[in-house]
């Protein structure tokens, strides 16, 4: 739900530079590097300045976000009940002990050992 909202009220721009109708770089956050045709004028022709040519294109795309968020206001009674009765269960939970299961079998007798096997069998754990 996080990112939902992030993702909806973000903003940002996309720079595009098309150089003879050719797609030359896209950038999002920085803008668009140039192709390498334009040309300035050197230190010796300081009175002609050629300024870019018409075959570069620059192209701007904005996308804008949401400016405001709204949290939804439309809590039923039966809602509130429901959030109330679970933060109170689980507010119990914190503080009850659980005690650990026993396990008796009243009918139940463990055999009789006759003979000390490991000794019989000569294993021992070393």
């Amino acid at each position: 739900m996080a990112m939902v909202v992030l993702l909806s009220t973000m903003s940002f721009a996309i720079n595009k530079h098309y150089c003879m109708d050719m797609l030359v770089d896209v950038s999002v956050v920085l803008p668009a590097s140039t192709c390498g045709m334009d040309m300035y004028a050197t230190d010796l022709d300081q009175d002609l300045q050629i300024t870019n040519s018409a075959c570069c294109q620059d192209e701007h795309i904005a996308i804008k976000g949401q400016d405001e968020v709204k949290p939804s206001t439309q809590w039923s009674p039966e809602d509130l009940k429901m959030v109330v009765a679970s933060f109170a269960v689980s507010y119990q939970m914190l503080f009850t002990e659980e005690t650990p299961r026993v396990f008796v079998f009243p009918d139940y007798s463990p055999p009789l050992i006759t003979k000390d096997l490991p000794v019989i069998y000569e294993t021992y754990l070393i």
